[in-house]
């Protein structure tokens, strides 16, 4: 049977157990938790992300694909 936390844990890369004191929130409460969770996850990583190109264009033309291909961006 899953645990009423397994997709918040799953999110925050943690056990279920460890997550217990949320059972107090309904389950409509859990999931829009999850759903902002994920939300702002993508919303750092969309900053990141435009932070790197930003300071890509910092860098002269010929150094720019090295350094992507070195920082996976």
């Amino acid at each position: 049977m899953p645990h009423p936390n397994d997709k918040l844990a799953r999110l925050l890369r943690t056990q279920p157990a460890k997550l217990d004191f949320l059972s107090v929130l309904a389950e409509a409460d859990r999931q829009k938790l999850a759903g902002d969770i994920e939300q702002a996850r993508q919303a750092h990583s969309k900053h990141i992300r435009g932070s790197m190109e930003e300071a890509l264009n910092q860098l002269p033309w010929l150094l720019r694909a090295p350094i992507r291909k070195l920082f996976g961006v």
